[in-house]
């Protein structure tokens, strides 16, 4: 099935799990520490891959989709105490390839495409709506093969781990969501798999 991402939800009750081959979204109650049995549901879009949660505990997912240049996408669900699912933006074409790692900052989710080199910026509403914030999905460009993505403790920079040539990208995070790209840090080791910002 292929997992690729886990996570509690902000308030720690649920454990959800993205299934990508399986096009699934799995969510687990968590009792005493110990995920109980789980539920299994039909992820909006095809290929779900990472996901974060909004400010306000909506479940964010960026989809690979098809796996053509252009046909990734990404989805919102309201998450229910008992761990169920309801799709509030189902599969929003973003017009980029390979959409891998998203991270949410405050009212913004950026999601790093692996195939275009790109990041996407998607404007996620109070209600959990989503809408692309740049027309054709391209926010800010960054290196190929994107590993992973991270958002600083204050919201402020948003990094990209790119895997050719492997570097890292530092963005600033304006008001509107925009990004201004800063010099990449060369000579990150070939190992490095994924970042986290402290």
């Amino acid at each position: 099935v292929h997992p690729t991402d886990i996570a509690f939800t902000p308030d720690g009750k649920l454990l959800v799990v993205a299934e990508r081959f399986a096009h699934k979204l799995d969510t687990f109650a968590v009792v005493n520490g110990v995920a109980q049995a789980g539920s299994f549901q039909a992820s909006a879009g095809m290929q779900p891959f990472a996901f974060d949660f909004s400010p306000e505990g909506y479940l964010v997912v960026a989809e690979v989709g098809d796996g053509t240049a252009t046909g990734s996408s990404v989805s919102s669900y309201s998450i229910s105490a008992a761990g169920a699912l309801t799709p509030v933006t189902s599969a929003l074409a973003t017009g980029q390839g390979a959409a891998c790692w998203l991270v949410t900052a405050g009212g913004y989710a950026y999601i790093a495409n692996a195939a275009s080199a790109t990041i996407t910026g998607v404007i996620v509403s109070e209600t959990g709506a989503l809408t692309l914030r740049d027309a054709g999905g391209k926010t800010a460009m960054t290196g190929m093969g994107a590993t992973d993505l991270a958002v600083s403790p204050d919201r402020g920079y948003l990094y990209s781990l790119s895997g050719n040539p492997r570097t890292i990208t530092a963005f600033e995070i304006h008001a509107d969501g925009g990004l201004t790209g800063m010099v990449p840090l060369p000579g990150v080791a070939a190992s490095a798999v994924g970042l986290a910002a402290r």
